[in-house]
């Protein structure tokens, strides 16, 4: 039973802390009443994604040290305190950057991998099931947070103080479902941290990492353009605001779902499922672009991408363990999420750059297929021409390679 309750907390977290997806719901209030560009929202969630990214290498060194319980306590104080800061700020942009961004950022890393890990050592034949279960929760942490934060804007509340009230009930909800957080009895720490050995140089050459790490950008690109935009994007076609949230809280839907199944298609159809989810991505991105698109679709659609952006927190981990075994995913995987981390940096702002320069989000709709459709390009070859790799030489793909699979 105990095994359960710790599952039911690792959900309760990535919830918490998946609320960074409704990060589009605060953007026209930072922007009526803080003045802040759109571009400048956008690089406050841009770069929320990349701290999070980045500091999940340090969260794992610091997880095999002190254990789930311990670290993921340091994540919700840190997801707290970003957004009391944020709160505190007066509309500064250097503050919500440093509040939201920095802190709660570096908070989210070091929340993130506690869950997954900690599931796994508890239901070690469940592996993939409990981590799209625990996954699932990350994709969807929006749907509560993305009404709550409408509800209150729609009440005359400002901003700022709904940022604090997220860092003191958010940030405790994390730091007490923590505490619930053990590992099996035997079950060393150590065990939990990915394999410390250098990562292999000829890796880092190999088209396997060029191709993926590309691939994972592109992806995460156009699915973190439209969610760092999509409440305005609702708002601009003349949505209503209750419209707005529903389309927020229908991508976490999405979200969440697409990480479950695109995961059971991988299991059936294996390496042919990573470029057929990036296609998936894109045509339903230019739906967007359609002016005739009744308004009551759009949430549909928010769902729809929703569903796509989520494949790429799957398909890409299990492609590199089917290719390099478990070993090769905590080993390799890493290095190819830091471009997600990238994405976000890029993608969103890059959306809210457009919109400022021109008025409208149709160029940065635009730009978000493209740049899934060539990601999606760029994999087809990679998986319908490769040889057997050896794990333990881990070369990757073989741009020369012949042979089917």
């Amino acid at each position: 039973m105990q095994k359960y309750f710790i599952a039911a907390a690792a959900v309760v977290i990535q919830l918490a802390l998946g609320g960074i997806y409704a990060w589009s719901s605060f953007v026209p209030a930072l922007i009526s009443e803080y003045h802040l560009t759109s571009m400048q929202t956008q690089l406050i969630f841009g770069l929320t994604i990349a701290c999070f990214t980045v500091s999940m290498t340090a969260a794992s060194k610091v997880l095999t040290v002190l254990g789930p319980r311990l670290t993921s306590t340091i994540g919700g104080a840190l997801f707290g305190a970003g957004h009391l800061l944020a709160s505190q700020s007066g509309g500064s942009y250097l503050l919500l950057l440093i509040g939201i961004a920095g802190i709660s950022g570096i908070g989210i890393g070091f929340g993130y991998i506690c869950p997954m890990s900690t599931s796994i050592a508890w239901f070690p034949q469940r592996k993939g099931l409990i981590t799209g279960i625990v996954v699932a929760g990350f994709g969807a942490g929006a749907v509560v947070l993305s009404n709550v934060v409408n509800a209150a804007l729609a009440a005359g509340i400002d901003v700022l103080p709904i940022f604090g009230w997220i860092g003191v009930v958010y940030g405790v909800v994390v730091v007490a479902a923590a505490q619930f957080l053990s590992l099996p009895k035997g079950y060393e720490p150590k065990a939990l941290g990915r394999d410390q050995n250098t990562v292999s140089e000829d890796f880092l050459r190999s088209r396997a990492f060029k191709l993926l790490s590309a691939a994972m950008f592109c992806g995460t690109f156009a699915g973190l353009l439209v969610v760092g935009n999509l409440g305005p994007m609702a708002l601009i076609r003349g949505a209503s605001g209750q419209l707005a949230t529903w389309s927020v809280a229908a991508f976490a839907i999405g979200n969440g779902l697409g990480r479950l199944s695109w995961g059971w298609l991988f299991d059936r159809y294996q390496q042919m499922v990573l470029p057929l989810s990036l296609w998936a991505l894109a045509v339903v991105v230019t739906v967007l672009t359609l002016s005739g698109l009744p308004m009551f679709l759009f949430p549909f659609v928010a769902g729809a991408i929703g569903f796509g952006f989520g494949a790429n927190f799957v398909v890409f981990a299990a492609t590199i363990t089917q290719r390099f075994g478990p070993q090769g995913l905590a080993r390799y995987y890493p290095w190819v999420f830091l471009f997600y981390g990238l994405a976000g940096i890029s993608g969103p702002a890059m959306g809210g750059l457009l919109f400022d320069l021109s008025g409208s989000y149709q160029g940065a709709v635009w730009l978000a297929a493209i740049v899934a459709s060539f990601g999606a390009l760029l994999v087809r070859g990679a998986v319908t021409k490769v040889n057997p790799v050896k794990h333990e030489r881990a070369q990757g793909w073989n741009q020369n390679a012949t042979a089917e699979d």
